[in-house]
């Protein structure tokens, strides 16, 4: 599974060079990146800084889970912030707890990586007609995906790392 993870947020990258690849050649110059709340366009940004600007929150929204999950193994406990910590980071436990903790902030990557990819073609679709204007409806509903699965994410870690079992 932490592989699909990995391949996921890789993919990612791919879309975005692909998009970019698409849609810059049709964008004008100046590109509408900032809407107000009915959706109309309040924030321009040249597209060739916007491609650079799209990769960049690529990469660091990627890269931050990326190096948490590569460097969990290595904190000390007081910098792991889960339920019930001291039962849990303990031997036995402690090695599938952390391996449970680095698959899910790569799933943590994968989809945010995979929000972002959804914004970013949003806007560059939006920036093909000839008066940009945001359709809240697809915002609103890719918005509260990814929080249902954030959500969803907090509760696995409340789930799995429930209160330990009672010694006899």
């Amino acid at each position: 599974m932490r592989l699909f993870a990995v391949l996921i947020c890789l993919g990612c990258f791919v879309a975005a060079f692909f998009q970019l690849e698409h849609f810059l050649p049709l964008l004008p110059q100046k590109i509408a990146i900032r809407f107000d709340m009915d959706g109309a366009p309040n924030g321009w940004m040249g597209k060739d800084t916007f491609a650079l600007y799209y990769f960049f929150l690529l990469g660091v929204m990627l890269g931050v889970f990326g190096i948490f999950a590569a460097i969990v193994h290595k904190l000390p406990a007081r910098f792991i912030n889960i339920p019930h910590r001291h039962y849990w980071l303990a031997e036995p436990q402690r090695k599938v707890t952390l391996e449970y903790l680095r698959e899910l902030y790569l799933w943590t990557a994968a989809f945010a990586g995979i929000f972002i990819v959804g914004m970013m073609d949003m806007v560059l679709r939006i920036n093909q007609t000839p008066a940009p204007q945001l359709d809240n409806r697809f915002l609103y509903t890719a918005c509260s995906a990814f929080a249902f699965c954030i959500f969803c994410g907090i509760a696995l870690v409340y789930w799995r790392f429930r209160k330990p079992p009672e010694k006899a």
